[in-house]
């Protein structure tokens, strides 16, 4: 019976910790679908870097893999399926690699034919802190106007036609962030 009181008890101290923990640590949020993203410079394989959202018109389709993750690999070659399907004038399917050693994604992409995949996010920090992603993978649809229209966790099977549909509807429906001067929609 005196056995019981102590499990509780350690019970309880493991919560408190738990919350204490997740107090300190808290999760960044995630970009909320409708919010427009905020400017950013993302690195490539090539050294080279991109200012995104590039304010192109272009509806993306940006996927957060890592080479260590199984479900993201499997995904990949339906990716670039789509990637290869669409109007390269209108649509861009984009990857960010998340930490890794920038030589083995290079080989591995090589290695798989994939050809779309050219981000990187070293750190972690861009995928984690301002895309708001913890688990991966995970793609966001964003539209012609820079604001992100769907987040979709898990992987899938890209090369289906209702993708290509869900990517032509957001090339239809853009609605412009309310400062076009800034994706993320604050004045600066």
């Amino acid at each position: 019976m005196s056995r019981r009181p102590a499990l509780v008890l350690v019970a309880l101290v493991l919560l408190l910790g738990a919350s204490f923990s997740l107090a300190r640590n808290p999760q960044a949020p995630a970009l909320e679908e409708g919010a427009c993203l905020p400017s950013m410079t993302l690195p490539r394989l090539d050294g080279e870097a991109d200012v995104w959202p590039a304010g192109d018109g272009k509806v993306r389709l940006v996927n957060l893999w890592a080479t260590w993750c199984a479900p993201c690999r499997r995904e990949l070659p339906s990716l670039q399926a789509l990637d290869d399907a669409l109007d390269d004038q209108r649509f861009e399917v984009m990857a960010i690699a998340s930490p890794g050693d920038p030589d083995f994604i290079r080989e591995y992409l090589r290695k798989a034919e994939i050809r779309f995949a050219r981000h990187l996010d070293l750190d972690g920090r861009l995928t984690k802190s301002v895309l708001g992603a913890a688990s991966l993978p995970q793609t966001l649809l964003i539209d012609a106007h820079g604001r992100l229209a769907r987040r979709v966790f898990g992987e899938r099977d890209w090369s289906q036609q209702r993708w290509r549909a869900e990517l032509e509807a957001l090339q239809e429906n853009a609605q412009p962030c309310e400062d076009s001067a800034s994706p993320s929609g604050s004045k600066t």
